[in-house]
C-alpha cells in the first residue's frame, strides 16, 4: 500500500525554515554574510564567535570564597551576579564559562566597533566639558560681585559672562544692586536694604536662563526625533538671541558626538574595560568617620594609628575602629586628615566601625538593600550618583543621619571610600554619591552604577586574572575563512564521491547531508552556543559522520536490490538492517562527546558539543 509521503516532506519543510530562521535572523541579508569577515556578526548566523574565530581575550580568574561559605556552584553564582553588573542586557557578546568551583573564564571576543567606543566616548566626553565649560555657578557670580569692586569686578564679570550679552547685563544689574545694597547697610536704612535685597535675589534665578547643562541637553537627545529637532532649535534660538554663539556651536558638537556614541555605546574596547568592570565584589557600607579632635584625644584612636604604622590597615577582633583606603584622596584630603603606611602610597582615612556610627550588612543585622542607583546631578550641574534604599534601609539610614548630623559620613564600595558628605539633616530614603568638586568621569559613574545595581556578590574575584591569553583581529578572521573554507570543500568532496558513486540516490544522501549541517548549526544558535574553531572541526566531522551512514543504508540497499526485491521493500529492509550500525555509531559519539563536554578544555568543549548535536 503507497506510503503518504505529504506529512513528512511538509514537516521537513517547516523544520527547516524554523532551522533557518533560527540561524538567519536577520535573512535575506545574511545569506552571504557567513562568507565575509568584514560583515558585523548581527547580519551573520545567530551564534556568538569565539575569540578563536574573530580575535579577543580570554581572562581566567580565581574565585575568592569568604570563610566558612560552601563552594558548591559558587562559580555559577558569581557568574549569574557579574551578568547582572557587566553585561544585563547581553548585548556585549562576552562568553562567560565556570571553571570547577573556584575560577571563570571570561571571552570577550572583538567586534567591529572595538576601538571605536573609546574614541566616540572620548569625543563625547570632551564634548560634555566644553558645554560645561560655558556655563557659569551662581557662588562664583556671586563671590566676584560681592568680593570685588571697581575695574576689577568689571573685569571679572566680562569674563565670566564669556560673550553672552544677555548674562553680562545681569550681572551689571546684580552689581548695581549689590552696591546699593552696601550703601543702604552703611546708612543704616533698614527697610531699604530689605527691598534692595529682594530685588538682587529676585535676579539670581534669571541666570538658568544663560546656561545649559549637559543633563537638561541630554534630556533633549533622547526625544523622539520630531520633538527633539523643535527643542533643539528652541535652545539655539535663544542662545543666539542672546549672542552667545559659542553655546550654540557647543551644543551642535555634543548633539553630533552624542549621535555617534550612541552607535557604539555598550561596546568594551579592550581588557583594561573588562577588568575594571568586574573589580571588586559590590559591598556598599556607610561608617561615620573619627574627626580631628577624636583622632588627637581618644586613646583607641591614637593606637589604631601606630598599628596602621606598624602593622597596616588590618582589621582585628574587638576594633571599634576600622582603615579605609581612600579612593580619591585628592578630593577627601582636603577635609579630612588621611594617613599612609610606610612603603606605600595608599591614603586611608579612619572610620568607626559599632552600632550607631555605621550601617552594613552582616550575620545577626537587619537585612537591607538599594533599590535602584541612577545617575543625577546636583544644582550645580555636577555629575553625581543618587540612590534609593529599600524600606529596611530607608530606616537604618535615616537612624544613622539623624543621630550624627554635623558629622562625615563615609561612603565605601568594596572597602574603599567613595565620597565623605558632610551630614546637614537626616536623610531617610534616597540620597547621592558625590565625587568631589568635579563629580565623577563617565567611566567612575558607570562603574559605580552598575556595581551598586547589580548589588554585593557571593564571593570577590581576585585582583588580576590568573591567566589572560590574546588573539589578534587578523588570525581570527584568518581562522574563520580557513575554517569556513575548510568546511565547503569538505561538502565538495562528498558531493562529487555520492553523485558520481550512487547517481541518483547520491544527490538524495547529499540533501541530507546539506539538511543534517542545518538542523546542527540552527541547534547551536537555538541554546546560544559558542561558535569556535574547534565548532567548525566538529560540523566537518559530523559531515563525514552523516555520509557514513548514507553509505550503510546504500550498501544495504544493494545487496537487496541484488536479491531481486522492489524499491519500496528493497529500501525497508536496507534501513532496518543498517539501524543497528547507525545507532551503535551515534551512542559512542554521544558517550565520547559527553566526556569532552565535561572533561575537556574550552577548546576541545566546542569540539564535543559540535558532535553531539
Amino acid at each position: 500500500m503507497p506510503t503518504n509521503l505529504s506529512g513528512r516532506f511538509t514537516l521537513i519543510v517547516l523544520v527547516l525554515l524554523a532551522a533557518l530562521w533560527a540561524i538567519f535572523p536577520s535573512a535575506p541579508k545574511a545569506l552571504i554574510a557567513p562568507f565575509k569577515p568584514d560583515v558585523h556578526y548581527s547580519f551573520k548566523p545567530d551564534l556568538k564567535p569565539g575569540i578563536d574565530m574573530v580575535g579577543g581575550t580570554s581572562l581566567l580568574y580565581e574565585i575568592k570564597a569568604p570563610p566558612g561559605t560552601q563552594t558548591t556552584e559558587l562559580a555559577q553564582h558569581v557568574m549569574d551576579a557579574l551578568k547582572k553588573r557587566v553585561d544585563p542586557d547581553g548585548v556585549r557578546n562576552l562568553i562567560w564559562r565556570p571553571q570547577g568551583n573556584d575560577r571563570l573564564e571570561i571571552q570577550m571576543p572583538l567586534s567591529p566597533t572595538s576601538g571605536q567606543s573609546k574614541e566616540k566616548r572620548e569625543a563625547y566626553a570632551a564634548a560634555q566639558r566644553d558645554l560645561e565649560a560655558l556655563d557659569v555657578r551662581l557662588p562664583v557670580v556671586l563671590d566676584a560681585i560681592e568680593r570685588r569692586t571697581g575695574a576689577d569686578r568689571d573685569s571679572k564679570l566680562t569674563e565670566l559672562a564669556m560673550g553672552n550679552t544677555r548674562r553680562l547685563e545681569l550681572f551689571k544689574q546684580m552689581a548695581g544692586l549689590w552696591d546699593q545694597i552696601m550703601a543702604a547697610q552703611a546708612a543704616k536704612d533698614a527697610g531699604r536694604q530689605a527691598e534692595l535685597e529682594n530685588q538682587y535675589d529676585a535676579l539670581k534665578p534669571l541666570l538658568s536662563e544663560t546656561t545649559l547643562s549637559v543633563a537638561q541637553l541630554e534630556a533633549v537627545l533622547q526625544m523622539k526625533p520630531d520633538a527633539r529637532a523643535a527643542e533643539l532649535k528652541a535652545l539655539k534660538d535663544r542662545f543666539t538671541a542672546q549672542g552667545f554663539t559659542k553655546k550654540v556651536q557647543a551644543i551642535d558638537r555634543l548633539a553630533q558626538a552624542y549621535d555617534e556614541y550612541s552607535r557604539v555605546r555598550g561596546a568594551i574596547d579592550d581588557a583594561g574595560d573588562l577588568k575594571r568592570l568586574l573589580r571588586g565584589s559590590g559591598v556598599l557600607e556607610f561608617h561615620i568617620l573619627v574627626t580631628d579632635q577624636e583622632l588627637a584625644t581618644l586613646p583607641q584612636a591614637q593606637a589604631m594609628i601606630q598599628r596602621l604604622q606598624e602593622r597596616g590597615p588590618r582589621v582585628e577582633a574587638g576594633d571599634e575602629m576600622k582603615w579605609f583606603e581612600v579612593a580619591r584622596p585628592e578630593e577627601l584630603g582636603q577635609a579630612h586628615r588621611l594617613f599612609t603606611t610606610r612603603g606605600s602610597d595608599k591614603k586611608y582615612v579612619l572610620a568607626w566601625a559599632v552600632p550607631g556610627k555605621q550601617m552594613v550588612n552582616g550575620e545577626g543585622l537587619t537585612k537591607w538593600a538599594l533599590e535602584a542607583a541612577f545617575p543625577t546631578r546636583t544644582q550645580f550641574g555636577t555629575p553625581v550618583v543618587g540612590f534609593k534604599f529599600d524600606a529596611a534601609g530607608a530606616k537604618l539610614f535615616s537612624d544613622l543621619t539623624g543621630a550624627n548630623i554635623g558629622q562625615s559620613l563615609a561612603i565605601a564600595l568594596d572597602d574603599k571610600i567613595v565620597s565623605a558628605p558632610r551630614i546637614n539633616s537626616q536623610i531617610g530614603r534616597e540620597g547621592i554619591i558625590e565625587g568631589g568638586q568635579k563629580g565623577f568621569d563617565p567611566a567612575e559613574l558607570r562603574y559605580l552604577i552598575s556595581t551598586l545595581s547589580a548589588g554585593s556578590l557571593p564571593a570577590q574575584l581576585a585582583d588580576e586574572p590568573i591567566s589572560e591569553r590574546t588573539v589578534g583581529p587578523q588570525i581570527g578572521e584568518d581562522n574563520l575563512r580557513a575554517g569556513l573554507i575548510a568546511c565547503a570543500f569538505g561538502l565538495i568532496v562528498v558531493a562529487v564521491f555520492l553523485i558520481g558513486y550512487y547517481y541518483l540516490s547520491g544527490v538524495v544522501a547529499m540533501i541530507a547531508v546539506i539538511l543534517n549541517l542545518i538542523f546542527v548549526v540552527a541547534a547551536m544558535a537555538a541554546i546560544n552556543a559558542t561558535f569556535t574553531l574547534p565548532g567548525v572541526a566538529g560540523l566537518v566531522l559530523s559531515i563525514g559522520m552523516a555520509v557514513d551512514a548514507n553509505v550503510l543504508i546504500f550498501e544495504r540497499l544493494r545487496e537487496e536490490q541484488l536479491r531481486g526485491m522492489g524499491i519500496r521493500l528493497a529500501l525497508r529492509n536496507a534501513y532496518d538492517r543498517a539501524w543497528s550500525a547507525i545507532l551503535d555509531g551515534n551512542v559512542t559519539t554521544a558517550i565520547t562527546s559527553f566526556f569532552l563536554l565535561w572533561m575537556g578544555s574550552e577548546e576541545v568543549k566546542g569540539f564535543g558539543l559540535t558532535l553531539l548535536l
